[in-house]
């Protein structure tokens, strides 16, 4: 970074917990943190023969600046001997780890990162690599259940767990 930015990158002592990152760094312009993320580079699976690196903890006041930290993260990444990193993820896929593009109120559960990651992300050089959809159904009578799945599910029986088993 030019001291002309005056924007500077700093690293922030992460937690100890066995799912904490291995880094967690935050990009600081006049006193104030303006991006946060955190790294993960151990543990992580390969990726088609590739070493997997992931950003998550994705927090940003300003999206330039995000940018400027997403790419401190990769390059982090790639001297820890990562050739290829996903974002967003917190470590696993136990975690949050996509940016959710539908309205901010989404489903209990959902990621917190919204739709302005994308764009931060596509800007620091990423790509979307799969999609979904996530939506509500009040009727979930066999009745709406295709053809394919009622045969998936033909011998399967459910009951219904008390609290006091749980």
């Amino acid at each position: 970074m030019t001291a002309a930015s005056s924007l500077h990158v700093e690293s922030v002592e992460p937690t100890a917990l066995p799912s904490a990152p291995q880094e967690v760094w935050r990009a600081v312009r006049h006193g104030q943190e303006r991006a946060r993320l955190a790294l993960w580079w151990e543990g992580t699976p390969l990726l088609k023969g590739e070493r997997l690196g992931t950003i998550g903890a994705l927090s940003a006041i300003d999206p330039a600046d995000a940018v400027s930290l997403v790419r401190h993260g990769c390059q982090r990444l790639a001297a820890r001997g990562c050739s290829r990193v996903l974002a967003p993820m917190d470590g696993t896929t136990w975690a949050p780890y996509r940016c959710r593009l539908d309205p901010p109120l989404g489903f209990v559960g959902e990621p917190v990162p919204g739709p302005r990651w994308q764009t931060i992300l596509s800007a620091a050089g990423f790509q979307t690599q799969t999609r979904y959809l996530s939506s509500f159904c009040s009727d979930l009578g066999v009745r709406r259940s295709a053809p394919r799945a009622r045969r998936h599910l033909a011998g399967v029986s459910l009951c219904e767990i008390g609290r006091a088993h749980v």
